[in-house]
């Protein structure tokens, strides 16, 4: 909880000129074929390995000419010798088979291209078409700085600005005369002493050093705009440089003073105007009965909203599914988006006037991203499914067709991937919550394996390693393991009624349903329920934890950090207790240690029996000192990892290499009693096997 609920509380081929060598030209066209590269038939198949999921390469920032006839997106590869990422942003026509031609290529490192939660940052590789469509402004990196370029569909190519540290497109003017952005560059240190020491404030948490060991690097921020026609380039006011969807509707009803039920919040996300800006659509959230643990409830709708006058906004489609990247049709009439399902993913159409919702094609990948041509006639979007990681694809809403424009990852069409099948589970508590079952490589019917839970999410998309990517899901059935990879569904609500009972329904849901499967694929023959492990980041992190404080059901357990025990507290700011103390997480004196008591893993360490390996980022290693020591002093096996200069998620490919074959490793070590025999691995397991030994000897009552 202090790294979730805690702490949040709540992403034709030529070479750029003739200038180009040879050798250049050469290894662009590698690269290029490496996009539709696809694996030789007879080729003997090999299961996914650890160094397989870390060196995926995702596909990103995908941006659609507005003609429809070209687009541009960024890859980006993990690079395990070096631990930063191989970048390139590509220009393709959108025809099946079509050559990319490789704009920019550069390397970077985890810190400057992502943000801690996973968005990108503005490190490079970022673009936007011209209204006509004939130019595309990007932005590239050189010498650790970033430029921006403006590149004509005729080949001619312009360098427009160079050596900043950041650069963000805000993106074309409607006219097509101007380019704006913004940038970050360091700033000379002022000359005047700085006073050495930091003054502890009502907003300072503690989860991590959040003051500097030394004066931090100074940067200021600029914002321009590029004249294209005079290739002149002028100084502005931010407030002159915005994102064009700032401001256009609030944030929730309650700030407009929308109706809502009693007791219920409803958010507006990502609205988008139409084409003649009398209407904007979007993503609506809808949270009822939140004072009412078990009545509560979250639905997401269409709503689409007239400008021009003060009411409400219009309704439509209330469905428990994920509702999102809305686009208006050129005529304004009709806007696009897409349904996330548990099976499967939809295109829909909504009729503004009507709302009329029809589905346009259904499939069973995921999409992200999609990026619409002017007139609403096609996309092109990243998409994955179980088993196959990033493609790009294009859409074509007349035909109903989709069409694979690039498949950087088609050596996954060649390994030897488990069987998985979809499941429902009904708990008592409900929660609507699925996922899939991944049986073992080789699966034999008749014999039961060990089974390890992974928490959170568990769509459409690729099976990777679950929420933040740190439980290697095929690796793991590759080594002889059931996976099912639990999706919480609408588990995952808070309320500010002071009920911990609310919030503690967030793990009971989830819990509920684990408990329930592993009865059921145990009465099935395909699991040993002696031998069950679980595992979870951020909320999955809540949900593992308390699963350890509560029961005694799981052999083993992998978590990137222990946040529900009363440490969270003293972690977070003096201003964040009345909002901890609203979701029933009072000051933890004697009569509030009884309300954390009832989730925290620390002060149930005296009964807990599992053996838990913890992995933290830095930045948020604190909140699992609690259960560290605790489980220490009771004799629990326990082995902690802090990774450096790593965040909420970790993105370093070193860390996430290290994350996946540890955890790989403590679970066949607890659940099946094997070791790598890896020599530099010897001191881990020697550590592992005196922690077993010594649990081994405790008296039967305390264990």
């Amino acid at each position: 909880m202090g790294c979730s609920i805690v702490r949040e509380l709540f992403r034709t081929f030529r070479p750029k000129d003739m200038a180009v060598s040879m050798d250049k030209l050469l290894r662009r066209i590698a690269c290029a074929a490496l996009l539709f590269w696809t694996p030789l038939a007879g080729a003997q198949r090999q299961p996914a390995t650890i160094e397989d999921l870390v060196t995926i390469t995702r596909i990103r920032n995908v941006h659609l000419s507005p003609d429809g006839q070209w687009v541009s997106y960024l890859t980006l590869k993990s690079l395990l010798q070096e631990n930063k990422f191989d970048c390139a942003l590509w220009l393709q026509r959108t025809v099946a088979g079509s050559n990319p031609l490789e704009l920019a290529r550069f390397q970077t490192t985890a810190a400057q291209t992502y943000f801690d939660t996973g968005g990108l940052k503005n490190f490079g590789g970022q673009s936007a078409w011209s209204p006509d469509g004939r130019k595309l402004v990007y932005t590239a990196r050189t010498s650790d700085k970033v430029q921006l370029r403006l590149r004509h569909l005729s080949g001619e190519e312009v360098v427009v600005s160079v050596g900043f540290l950041e650069i963000e497109l805000a993106g074309w003017s409607d006219d097509g005369d101007t380019i704006s952005f913004k940038t970050v560059e360091e700033a000379v240190r002022a000359s005047a002493l700085v006073d050495p020491s930091v003054l502890v404030t009502n907003e300072q948490n503690f989860w991590s050093l959040s003051w500097a060991k030394s004066p931090a690097t100074t940067t200021k921020s600029r914002a321009f705009k590029y004249m294209v026609a005079s290739r002149e380039l002028i100084e502005v006011d931010s407030k002159d440089v915005s994102d064009k969807t700032t401001g256009i509707l609030p944030a929730t009803y309650k700030d407009s003073k929308w109706p809502t039920p009693p007791n219920s919040i409803k958010y507006v996300l990502r609205p988008v105007l139409s084409p003649d800006k009398k209407y904007a659509v979007f993503t609506g959230v809808g949270v009822y009965d939140n004072r009412d643990p078990r009545r509560a409830s979250r639905d997401y709708f269409i709503g689409i909203r007239r400008m021009d006058d003060d009411s409400p906004p219009k309704e439509y489609l209330h469905v428990p599914e994920f509702l999102f990247y809305f686009h208006w049709r050129s005529d304004g009439k009709e806007a696009y988006g897409i349904r996330f399902g548990a099976e499967h993913t939809e295109v829909i159409a909504v009729i503004r006037e009507t709302g009329e919702v029809r589905e346009l094609t259904r499939t069973e990948h995921t999409l992200w991203d999609p990026a619409w041509d002017k007139d609403g006639t096609s996309f092109v979007a990243t998409r994955q499914s179980t088993s196959m990681p990033d493609e790009l694809v294009r859409f074509d809403v007349k035909t109903k067709q989709f069409n694979v424009l690039a498949n950087p990852n088609a050596g996954f069409a060649s390994k030897d991937l488990p069987e998985v099948r979809f499941m429902r589970v009904n708990n008592p508590l409900g929660g609507g919550i699925f996922g899939r079952l991944v049986l073992p490589n080789g699966y034999v019917k008749g014999k039961r394996y060990p089974l390890i839970f992974t928490t959170y999410r568990a769509g459409t998309g690729f099976l990777e390693g679950a929420v933040g990517d740190e439980f290697p899901i095929f690796p793991l059935a590759a080594n002889g393991f059931v996976v099912f990879a639990l999706d919480a569904g609408t588990s995952n609500m808070s309320s500010d009624s002071g009920d911990l009972e609310f919030t503690l329904m967030r793990e009971r849901k989830p819990l509920e349903a684990m408990l329930m499967l592993r009865k059921q694929l145990a009465e099935d023959g395909i699991i040993d329920p002696e031998r069950c492990g679980i595992t979870g980041l951020s909320y999955g992190s809540d949900i593992t934890v308390y699963a350890l404080a509560t029961t005694n059901v799981f052999k083993a357990a992998a978590t990137s950090g222990s946040g529900l025990d009363p440490i969270a507290h003293t972690l977070n700011s003096v201003n964040r207790e009345k909002v901890l103390g609203n979701y029933g997480l009072p000051y933890p004196d004697d009569a509030g240690r009884e309300q954390w008591k009832k989730m925290s893993l620390a002060l149930n360490a005296a009964r807990v029996t599992t053996p838990l390996l913890i992995q933290s980022p830095d930045l948020e290693a604190m909140f699992s000192l609690e259960t560290f020591k605790a489980l220490k002093h009771h004799g629990i096996p326990v082995e902690w990892y802090i990774y450096l200069n790593e965040g909420h998620q970790k993105f370093q490919p070193r860390s996430k290499y290290l994350v996946y074959q540890r955890n790989l490793d403590w679970m066949k070590f607890w659940l099946k009693d094997e070791e790598d025999p890896d020599q530099s691995k010897a001191d881990q397991y020697a550590r592992w096997r005196q922690m077993r030994e010594a649990q081994r000897k405790k008296p039967a009552a305390i264990r």
